[in-house]
Order: structure tokens, then sequence, then C-alpha cells
């Protein structure tokens, strides 16, 4: 959990900034995790929808509490 969204801004923005790999390169990396992924049968998921309910479940409680104004 991110406790100092200012700090974790700051981080990501100078991470970004000190990256040396272009977009073309890290495109390239995710195509090669991809096509690993499909190599081992681990991508496109047999059944995409295992563990739906739970993400519903999750949702419900984080927005039980949301502040319907500011929507």
């Amino acid at each position: 959990m991110i406790r100092d969204l200012k700090l974790w801004n700051s981080f990501e923005l100078e991470f970004l900034k000190i990256s040396e790999e272009d977009f073309e390169k890290k495109l390239c990396l995710l195509e090669d995790l991809v096509e690993f992924a499909r190599q081992i049968g681990m991508w496109p998921s047999r059944r995409p929808l295992d563990g739906l309910e739970v993400d519903f479940k999750i949702a419900k409680v984080l927005n039980s509490n949301v502040d319907r104004s500011s929507i």
C-alpha cells in the first residue's frame, strides 16, 4: 500500500526520466514475454473468468465508502 502519494509520484517521474530503454525496446520485450507465455501454455488463460467473483467482492468493499458526490 502506498502511504505517501507525493513521494511515489516523484519516484515514478524520476524513474521514467532515467529509464534508458525506449518505447520500441519495451514493446519488443512485452511481445517476447507474451510469446513465451503462449509457448508454455499460460496465455491466453484457459479459464479467463477464474477469480472474477473475488474481484467483484473486493471492488464492492473498496467502493462501499466512496463519497458519490465527488463522482
